[in-house]
């Protein structure tokens, strides 16, 4: 039976005693902001049976495991909640009592069947495993237009490669960018440097050279404990300035409208202001056919032309059609949208383990879609054996989910 429809008024407090731990890392807002989280779970293989276990551990309001697959034989090597017992059985039904055990504060329910389009907006955050590439270009374009924006995120290992997306909306707005412990320095010296025709008074602050501050252009601080110059403890965030190579020494712009309240005698600490920053998430059918920006691991797995520093390569080093062209990664978001065309052509399967004709068939479909990419996202040298070759491995071993690998992604 479909479990009842879950409202965000039904969200209960958090429970500090047995959440302690979890408090102390996470902080009391984002604690707040994870008990606020429905999620649906789509895809209960055993990436997505990690998923589950992690999320319903993080102590979010609620968790809908969706599935409209049967368990198999090769389920039970990599999902620790199948036995061999539930061969046959929905996934999702299978082990949805044993994941309610994780957390009795999570509420845990189990859908079958379609994926409940008709329902998203009960869910603020969805996670589509093993979703075929046309159904996920839909539902993520459903989350998007949703108000306010779900979570949109999609993920799938294959064999030793593994594959993550997400999009959080066209504008999302980050609370803390670095996730980094906050900084903060003793005042050794507070000097005024000029102030503006527009009456903006800007200071030179010395820091004591003990203390790790390790500042940069266009972060905020704040004051306290500042002694005569007073004013500067309730100036509120300021803008930072004119690093010193050192990271001691930098300038800050007060408002005119703020009074410094005399001098500077002593004192003072001055501490990082985080501020929010707004992102903006592409579309799933956007990355697809222009990734953009992607980050490479091992530089020395490039293409050749990268390795060797070849002159077409130094055309777009630095730019992000270097990695996608050149690198590995560029080349493994090509491989994955070739397995998704495979998948297309073949009724939903993956490649056969060790089956050199699907690898061949991968290969040709990989070809095809790098011939019709734009100039600054078609990969380079595919035809190159130690580029060929990762495509080919990738078949042989894609239909595997392997523990680790889940435990990862």
């Amino acid at each position: 039976p479909n479990p009842a429809p879950i409202t965000m008024s039904d969200v209960p407090a958090i429970d500090e005693d047995l959440q302690s731990r979890q408090m102390a890392v996470y902080g009391r807002e984002a604690m707040q902001n994870l008990k606020r989280a429905n999620v649906l779970i789509s895809g209960l293989n055993g990436l997505g049976a990690e998923v589950a276990k992690n999320v319903i551990l993080a102590n979010v309001n609620s968790v809908t495991l969706h599935d409209a697959c049967a368990a198999a034989p090769a389920d039970l090597g990599s999902h620790f909640y199948l036995s061999a017992a539930d061969v046959g059985r929905n996934r999702a039904e299978a082990c949805v009592q044993l994941m309610q055990e994780l957390n009795p504060s999570v509420r845990v329910a189990a859908l079958s069947g379609t994926f409940p389009t008709q329902r998203l907006a009960e869910w603020n955050v969805v996670v589509a495993i093993d979703m075929a590439e046309a159904d996920a270009v839909k539902l993520d374009a459903l989350c998007r237009a949703a108000s306010p924006p779900i979570a949109f995120l999609r993920a799938d290992v294959r064999g030793l490669c593994g594959s993550v997306f997400v999009d959080l909306g066209p504008e999302f707005v980050c609370v803390d960018p670095t996730g980094e412990a906050v900084k903060s320095a003793i005042v050794e010296r507070v000097d005024v440097a000029g102030t503006s025709a527009s009456g903006e008074t800007k200071l030179t602050i010395q820091c004591v050279d003990d203390e790790p501050l390790d500042l940069d252009d266009g972060d905020h601080i704040s004051f306290s404990e500042v002694c005569g110059m007073t004013g500067l403890n309730g100036a509120g965030a300021l803008p930072v300035s004119d690093v010193s190579k050192g990271k001691k020494r930098f300038s800050v712009t007060v408002p005119a409208a703020q009074q410094l309240g005399g001098e500077y005698t002593r004192g003072g600490i001055v501490t990082e202001s985080r501020q929010p920053k707004r992102l903006s998430f592409r579309p799933l059918s956007d990355f697809l056919a222009l990734p953009g920006e992607l980050a490479e691991a091992d530089e020395s797995k490039m293409a050749p032309a990268a390795v060797a520093f070849e002159e077409e390569f130094l055309t777009v080093m630095g730019s992000p059609a270097a990695n996608v062209c050149y690198g590995r990664s560029g080349l493994l978001h090509l491989a994955f949208r070739a397995l998704d065309a495979y998948r297309a052509a073949h009724g939903g399967a993956l490649p056969p383990p060790a089956d050199d004709a699907a690898a061949e068939e991968l290969l040709g479909l990989a070809r095809g879609i790098n011939d019709t990419a734009p100039a600054d996202a078609k990969v380079k040298q595919l035809d190159d054996p130690s580029r060929s070759g990762v495509v080919r491995l990738l078949s042989r071993g894609a239909c595997a989910v392997l523990s680790p690998m889940a435990a990862i992604f």
